[in-house]
């Protein structure tokens, strides 16, 4: 599966992160990985894309951090959409 035949090695896990999103200040040590859903559309379908973020590690409530994150919505640089409206 990977691209041009590059090889994963066996310990890969969901806890690595799926389509992480690092923004240019993410402290990685101040912070920890929330994975959130936001929208994409395809073929006039819509469906969700799990993306990892990073929240403050100091945010003990994960639902928080996940609300944080989603309400501040994916990178201007690829083309999801968050479905909270506010």
């Amino acid at each position: 599966m990977p691209v041009n035949g590059t090889p994963i090695s066996d310990d890969l896990s969901r806890e690595d992160g799926i389509n992480i999103q690092h923004e240019a200040a993410a402290d990685m040590t101040a912070t920890k990985p929330v994975t959130v859903y936001y929208l994409a559309e395809s073929d006039e379908q819509t469906y969700y894309v799990p993306v990892t973020k990073r929240a403050p590690k100091d945010e003990d409530d994960p639902i928080t951090a996940a609300i944080d994150e989603l309400v501040s919505g994916p990178s201007k640089k690829i083309c999801l959409q968050t479905s909270i409206k506010m």
